[in-house]
């Protein structure tokens, strides 16, 4: 081969890695559990750090306590107040909106085109969000109505979506709105649950933890010592929860024994985060604690105080891990060590308010939803962060101060003045006396 065929190839070769690079699609996968998967890392490893920007956006309806949820090239969040805004990502707009009618705390999961979620008036949807449609043409393809709040994030598997509901039960639907079957707990259902190795796990508020056959026949309950709102995470035939009662809780998948408890010395609503190539396992505690045992026997490996309770779930990044606080902060965290990586305050510490949402990441891009209803875009590889318009209202407010302490400074000198000068005239009466 002479250089001159040598250089054309070379030129061909590098102009095709060119073009596909440009042309690759960016896109993410079904998003069908809590969280994204049974381990709860809240993670796709997407392709988007050459493409999403560095943004925040006012959503505009009401406060962010659903997570959001990523899924080929868009970000699906929805408001407290039930509204539903389809984000593509690359672009920082609102591609389309849909207003289920009720508050909605649960998160979204998506398969195949559907979203599935329910509201706090008791109803299940099965939304069609495929790209096909027009904006204003995505309805639900079913609907399920149940007689409480549903505030569990559902979980999809073969064809089946399982979520839990105030009313005390467990159900389980086809994907056609078909009910198949319901578990009675006896108390409010709030826990998300997972499926591992055919078996569904959730808890209630009764403080049981459930295993049950995908037919809804209970296998083993564990009973802790206050209600379970913790979603379970499951690894190596085991199962990880937290509980009101204070603890984070290993129970053996077999048979519902106890293989060791943790005390985080508060209520424990965060759910555990599972990073299986460290041996560690996540979790945070009303405590205002962010700690990390070892999964394989709990032992304590490092513990992160934030300012406020810690009720989000973790999501993992590399070698860190990310948290969100009611004290309004976002923390990036060595996962090692549990040291500060970087933080960021989207209320700029004059506005906060509190992040109960749980972080999802895209790529090297991580999305942050909070509970003033704005929706942030960071990238972690740059540690780069969104300049927000709280910053300006600082500005403002503390522009504001400085004119106001300008004014009070210049009315002490003038009534300092006044007061002077009445004081040398009153002397000059008396001198003149």
């Amino acid at each position: 081969m002479n250089d001159k065929t040598r250089k054309y190839l070379i030129g061909m070769l590098t102009l095709i890695i060119a073009i596909s690079l440009c042309i690759t699609p960016l896109a993410a996968g079904d998003w069908t559990t809590f969280q994204g998967n049974i381990k709860h890392t809240g993670y796709n490893a997407g392709e988007s750090d050459a493409v999403v920007k560095v943004w925040s956006m006012n959503l505009e309806k009401g406060a962010i306590s659903s997570s959001p949820v990523i899924y080929d090239n868009f970000l699906y969040v929805i408001t407290e107040e039930g509204i539903l805004k389809v984000i593509d990502i690359s672009e920082e707009k609102v591609q389309w909106t849909y207003d289920f009618g009720d508050k909605v705390v649960a998160s979204p999961i998506i398969k195949d085109d559907i979203l599935y979620v329910g509201d706090c008036d008791g109803d299940f949807y099965a939304l069609n969000i495929s790209s096909d449609l027009k904006d204003d043409d995505h309805d639900t393809i079913w609907e399920a109505n149940l007689p409480d709040a549903i505030k569990s994030t559902a979980i999809f598997q073969d064809g089946k979506v399982y979520f839990g509901c105030d009313d005390g039960y467990v159900y389980a639907y086809d994907n056609n709105g078909k009910q198949l079957w319901k578990y009675d707990f006896d108390e409010e259902v709030q826990s998300s649950p997972i499926i591992a190795e055919d078996t569904l796990y959730i808890g209630a508020s009764n403080g049981k933890l459930a295993a049950l056959d995908l037919s809804g026949n209970e296998k083993w309950t564990y009973t802790t010592a206050d209600e379970i709102v913790s979603s379970p995470a499951y690894y190596d035939d085991a199962v990880f929860v937290g509980s009101a009662d204070g603890n984070l809780y290993c129970i053996n998948s077999a048979d519902g024994s106890l293989k060791w408890n943790a005390n985080m010395e508060n209520k424990v609503i965060s759910s555990p985060m599972i990073d299986s190539h460290d041996n560690s396992v996540y979790i945070g505690s009303d405590s205002g604690n962010i700690t990390c045992f070892d999964l394989r026997d709990g032992t304590f490996k490092w513990s992160y105080q934030a300012g406020a309770e810690v009720q989000s779930t973790p999501a993992l990044y590399k070698d860190e891990i990310v948290v969100n606080s009611n004290d309004g902060n976002t923390y990036v965290l060595n996962k090692y060590t549990g040291n500060v990586d970087f933080t960021f305050n989207p209320g700029c510490y004059l506005f906060n308010s509190k992040i109960t949402a749980s972080p999802v990441i895209y790529g090297d891009d991580l999305f942050i939803a909070d509970d003033a209803g704005y929706l942030h875009s960071i990238d972690l590889n740059k540690q780069e962060t969104p300049v927000t318009n709280f910053l300006y209202y600082d500005i403002i407010v503390l522009i504001v101060i400085i004119l106001v302490i300008g004014v009070i400074i210049k009315v002490a000198k003038k009534r300092s003045k006044n007061k002077a000068e009445k004081l040398k005239r009153s002397k000059a009466k008396k001198s003149e006396e």
